[in-house]
């Protein structure tokens, strides 16, 4: 196993907490391990402490709590994804699954966890066609030169990107390890990993996290849009890591951090309050978090602030930042935010942002 995945804990829940036992590969039924040179494409990570397993899916490590649940209810599109992709899911790992899924569906009451089931073949193809025009926003921030229209550039201070790129100038320049929460396809994953951070990405879609991973190895993003063939080259000392994971539960050894990115996430988690613990926990003594949100306003988290704190939604996300020990180092609002959702159409929100430091 890879130095960089002894970071990762297990997340099976207990009564009284969470296991946070030590994962290691093992030979298992549930899944033949095939490695391509020497990265380990599709295998079985097991906690040391409880014996709970995790599967990894082309190259990408399950850590939820439930991560077959997850897999079941994900399965069709990932397969769709991965031929799409032209790297098909082999037909042993395929047998060796639906064995597993067939188990699964005898047992009662088994959640449903982020299902995209049910939707129909031809819809599956357009979604996924859309998929990588509409997650370029992310990663291709010089996309504004080619729209007519005077939007914030990447270097301008007012940009999202050039927020995060000054405060991470200004307030992690002695990083050695960085963690980008909800990462997508992991663009600030690679800005942290270009400053010679080590870097994991986190986020709950397959899809995009396979893509980081496929730039992560050809040190690159390569997309096509319309009539626009888009390379955008990544310079790194150390490629980054990403898993899918729960942001309310990290798969992360304590004080393994000494940066956290937590960008527009925030007001999208039904318990945002439980992400600041896990940061809490995860980051070392003075470590930096920087978060931002546009505080969408049908989002989970934005509903639990503004229910919590009387509507007040800057002053209550920095009480609650306060109430789990950060102190603020920095703030700022109106940060333009654009996101590309596709050629014709372009998006813009104002967010809001905080530098914190853990005591």
């Amino acid at each position: 196993m890879g130095p960089m995945y002894r970071l990762y804990t297990c997340v099976t829940p207990f009564t009284d907490g969470t296991c946070r036992g030590s994962l290691d590969f093992i030979a298992s039924p549930k899944m033949p391990r095939i490695e391509i040179g020497n990265q380990v494409e599709y295998g079985m990570l097991a906690c040391s402490t409880c014996q709970a397993q995790y599967p990894v899916i082309a190259g990408i490590p399950i850590l939820l709590a439930k991560p077959f649940a997850y897999l079941r209810e994900n399965f069709s599109i990932i397969d769709r994804y991965l031929k799409y992709a032209g790297t098909p899911i082999p037909q042993v790992v395929k047998k060796h699954l639906f064995q597993v899924f067939l188990t699964m569906l005898r047992t009662p009451n088994e959640p449903v966890v982020q299902s995209r089931k049910g939707y129909e073949p031809h819809f599956l193809s357009c979604m996924l066609q859309r998929f990588l025009t509409y997650y370029q926003t992310y990663v291709a921030d010089e996309w504004s030169e080619d729209f007519p229209l005077a939007l914030p550039r990447p270097e301008q201070p007012d940009s999202l990107s050039g927020t995060l790129r000054a405060w991470l100038d200004a307030y992690a320049a002695e990083a050695k390890r960085g963690l980008d929460l909800g990462c997508n396809l992991g663009g600030y994953t690679f800005e942290m990993a270009g400053r010679q951070i080590e870097s994991y990405g986190v986020d709950v879609s397959f899809e995009a996290l396979h893509q980081a991973m496929l730039a992560a190895r050809g040190r690159g993003y390569r997309f096509t849009a319309g009539d626009k063939h888009i390379h955008k080259p990544l310079e790194f000392h150390k490629a980054p890591c990403f898993t899918i994971g729960s942001a309310e539960s990290l798969p992360f050894t304590d004080d393994s951090f000494d940066v956290v990115l937590s960008v527009n996430i925030v007001d999208i988690l039904p318990q945002p309050q439980r992400m600041l613990t896990e940061i809490r926990r995860c980051l070392r003594p003075g470590g930096t978090v920087i978060l931002t949100t546009p505080f969408m306003y049908f989002g989970e988290g934005t509903l639990a602030l503004l229910d919590t704190y009387s509507g007040q939604l800057e002053q209550g996300l920095k009480q609650l930042c306060r109430s789990h020990g950060f102190t603020i180092a920095a703030e700022k609002d109106d940060i333009i935010w654009r996101l590309n959702e596709y050629a014709r159409k372009i998006v813009l929100y104002r967010a809001y942002g905080l530098v914190l430091r853990a005591g």
